[in-house]
């Protein structure tokens, strides 16, 4: 419980710096408005995190019903959903054809709801999670393909590779305990992967000149996502490890949303 609680305390802590930031920087920037879903939404995950260690000191000993925490974790995901509309442009989302987008984003936001209400048994809460997910998986999608953030190449390959994570997350469910272990393992060895891979793939999108930042936007984003779904489909250090990752993808969000926004105040 004690590593949990640094964990969170820190993941609050770079929330925070990011929220003082705006604040002494950005609150005489013309364009703060157009970052304000994001400030938002790190409002909401730092009430989440309070919210949970509190519990977790209290109750550690009893399974945490749907509460507070839950529902920042879902406001956020709407918010950051909001935030990529701002920054793609409202009129050409209304344009372009997201069809593939949108049937992949169900496809596999259905399968992550079915894992997590065969792990949890909670239908309700699983379900209104999977709506706001859902919204934030398909928009960050959007964002992906329409700054060629990922080359269609990689961009075809990590969605393949996503489909392995899910049958594999899938099939360890269902294993019987004897295979439970090495099932597990397998799992999160191929979860690091991809977040090794994103990682690598941020860093060096960063080195290159050409790569706007909206790109680099869209693969923090995107590290976000990921590193929820790693989250949710761990346990133990492998959480904990995952949950690292996130506060990382959150601060790299918003540092290129902010240069995003500025540019776009400046066109």
């Amino acid at each position: 419980m004690g590593l949990e609680i640094a964990l969170n305390i820190f993941h609050s802590l770079v929330l925070v710096l990011l929220l003082v930031w705006v604040i002494l920087v950005g609150r005489n920037n013309k364009g703060f408005f157009n970052i304000s879903f994001f400030v938002f939404a790190i409002v909401t995950l730092i009430g989440s995190d309070i919210y949970w260690m509190v519990y977790d000191i209290l109750r550690s000993d009893a399974r945490m019903p749907i509460a507070v925490n839950e529902i920042a974790e879902n406001a956020s995901f709407l918010l950051l959903a909001d935030q990529i509309i701002v920054c793609m442009g409202g009129e050409s989302l209304l344009i372009r054809n997201w069809k593939k987008e949108f049937a992949f984003s169900v496809l596999c936001v259905a399968a992550n709801v079915a894992l997590w209400i065969y792990w949890s048994g909670e239908w309700l809460q699983d379900i209104v999670g999977g709506l706001t997910y859902g919204t934030y998986f398909f928009m960050v999608v959007c964002l992906i393909t329409s700054t060629e953030a990922l080359r269609k190449r990689e961009q075809r390959t990590f969605a393949i590779y996503y489909v392995v994570v899910l049958v594999t997350a899938g099939s360890s469910a269902v294993l019987p305990d004897s295979f439970s272990g090495t099932a597990d393992l397998v799992l999160y060895l191929i979860l690091s992967a991809g977040m090794i891979w994103l990682l690598l793939r941020l860093f060096a999108g960063r080195r290159k000149r050409k790569n706007k930042d909206i790109s680099q936007m869209g693969l923090s984003f995107l590290l976000i996502l990921y590193s929820y779904s790693c989250m949710y489909m761990s346990s133990g250090h492998w959480y904990n490890a995952f949950f690292l990752v996130n506060a990382f993808a959150f601060a790299a969000a918003f540092y290129y949303t902010s240069r995003t926004v500025r540019e776009i105040e400046e066109a």
